[in-house]
C-alpha cells in the first residue's frame, strides 16, 4: 500500500485552472478529483509535462473563479495552438519545448475565462502570468530549440517589421506558428508585433514596484474586464506611440495610475527604447555590394566582445542592430547615433545614402581587400591616435 502511494509515476495535475491532461491513450485528472489510491500511473513525456504543469499551482494565490480547462497535446500536428470549448490543443513539438507547454496553457487559460477580451489584451495577460511563473531570464523559441533572453531582446528597436521577420521572432503569437512553418502567413499587422512588447513594458514596471502595488497588479489582472476605448487590434502610423499608449492603458485599466509613478514609467520607457529617438553607440552605412558582407562579419566579431555597445548596420534597405543580429526597419529620423560611420570604394550620391545627422561623421575609403578600419579606435575617442582615422567630415 505504501509503495502505490509513493510511486513515483503516479501523477495528476494540482493547478485548479486544469481539468485534465491528455496525450494518446494517456489521461491525466485533476488532483482534487481523485484520491491518491486512483492517481494513473504515466509514462514519459506525458509524466514530465504534468509536473511541469503543476508549477502553474503558483498562481493559486491570486486566483479568481475560474473555468478550468482540459489539455490534450496532438501527436500529428507538432505546431498546432487551439482553445475550443474549453478545450485547448497544443502541438507535440510545442510541448517539448521549455516553458512554452506552460506559456501555452495559460494562454488557453485566458482565452476561456476572458473570451470577451481583446486579442491583444488575452496575450498580454498570458506573458506576464508566464513570466511571473517561469521567471523573465530566458525564453524558447515555440518551434526551434533556441533559448534567448527577453531581457536583451524585447525593445521596440529589434520588433519585427515584416512577416518573414516576424515568423523568424521567438516571440511571435502562439496563433501564428502553423502559419509560419507553412509560409501562409500575409503582411502581419502591427498588433501582432507589438504585443510581446507591450506585455514586457508593462511586466518591466511592475516588477520595480513594491510587493503590495505587485499583489494589488495581479489580483487586478485576473479580476478586471477591461473596456478600452480605442481598438488595440488598430495600429496608427507611429508604432512606437501605440505600444506606449496600449501599455498605459493597460496599467490604467489594471489600477495602476501613469502619474503615480510617473519616474519609474520613464526609466522603463527608455530602456525599452520607447522613448524617441533610438539610440545607437555606433551606425556603419556600406553602399558597395561588394564590401557590405565583409563589414558586417567584421561587425558580428567586434560585437560579440563589445556586448555592451548598441550598433546599427546599414546596407541599402538592409539595417541589422548588432550584436542582436535583428533585422530593423526604421528611418533616419528615428536614430540617433554618438558615431557615423560611412565605408565605400566610391561614394555614393546622398539621395542614395541613410544620412543620419551626426557631427561625428566618418568616411573611409575601402576598395578590394584593402585593411576595414578599426570599430575600437571609433568608439573611443579619447584614444591618441583617433587623429589618423579616415575623413572626418
Amino acid at each position: 500500500m505504501v509503495h502505490r502511494l509513493l510511486e513515483p509515476s503516479r501523477t495528476c495535475v494540482s493547478w485548479e485552472g486544469l481539468r485534465e491532461l491528455s496525450f494518446r491513450e494517456q489521461a491525466i485528472p485533476a488532483c482534487a478529483s481523485v484520491s491518491r489510491l486512483r492517481r494513473p500511473i504515466a509514462t514519459e513525456p506525458a509524466l514530465e509535462w504534468s509536473q511541469r504543469l503543476n508549477r502553474l499551482d503558483r498562481l493559486e494565490w491570486i486566483k479568481e473563479t475560474s473555468t478550468p480547462i482540459s489539455i490534450q497535446i496532438d501527436e500529428k500536428n507538432p505546431n498546432v495552438f487551439q482553445t475550443e470549448n474549453q478545450l485547448v490543443t497544443i502541438g507535440f513539438a510545442l510541448a517539448e519545448k521549455p516553458g512554452q507547454l506552460e506559456h501555452a496553457a495559460l494562454l488557453g487559460w485566458v482565452q476561456t475565462n476572458w473570451p470577451e477580451q481583446d486579442l491583444t489584451t488575452q496575450e498580454v495577460m498570458a506573458n506576464i502570468l508566464t513570466w511571473m511563473v517561469m521567471g523573465d531570464s530566458e525564453w524558447s523559441d515555440p518551434t526551434t530549440n533556441k533559448i534567448v533572453s527577453p531581457k536583451t531582446l524585447l525593445r521596440f528597436s529589434l520588433m519585427p517589421a515584416s512577416s518573414t521577420n516576424y515568423c523568424q521572432s521567438p516571440f511571435r503569437s502562439l496563433h501564428d506558428l502553423e502559419a509560419c512553418d507553412l509560409k501562409e502567413t500575409n503582411e502581419v499587422s502591427g498588433p501582432q508585433t507589438l504585443r510581446p512588447l507591450v506585455a514586457w513594458t508593462i511586466w518591466s514596471f511592475v516588477k520595480e514596484l513594491s510587493f503590495p502595488n505587485q499583489i494589488a497588479f495581479f489580483k487586478a489582472l485576473l479580476k478586471t474586464h477591461i473596456s478600452l476605448e480605442a481598438n488595440p487590434e488598430e495600429l496608427s502610423i507611429d508604432r512606437r506611440e501605440w505600444t506606449k499608449n496600449m501599455a498605459m492603458a493597460l496599467l490604467r485599466s489594471w489600477g495602476l495610475q501613469g502619474d503615480t509613478h510617473q519616474k519609474a514609467l520613464t526609466k522603463t520607457l527608455h530602456a525599452l527604447d520607447l522613448n524617441s529617438p533610438l539610440a545607437f553607440d555606433l551606425t556603419v552605412e556600406v553602399n558597395d555590394p561588394n564590401l557590405q558582407d565583409r563589414v558586417l562579419k567584421s561587425l558580428r566579431q567586434w560585437t560579440a566582445f563589445y556586448s555592451n555597445l548598441r550598433v546599427l548596420f546599414v546596407s541599402g534597405q538592409k539595417k541589422i542592430v548588432l550584436p542582436e543580429a535583428v533585422s530593423v526597419d526604421f528611418s533616419p529620423q528615428e536614430v540617433e547615433t554618438r558615431r557615423y560611420v560611412m565605408v565605400a570604394c566610391g561614394w555614393p550620391k546622398p539621395k542614395e545614402s541613410f544620412a543620419l545627422k551626426n557631427h561625428a561623421f566618418f568616411a573611409f575609403q575601402v576598395c578590394g581587400s584593402e585593411k576595414l578600419p578599426s570599430w575600437t579606435e571609433i568608439t573611443h575617442p579619447k584614444l591618441p591616435h583617433l587623429g589618423s582615422l579616415g575623413a572626418g567630415l
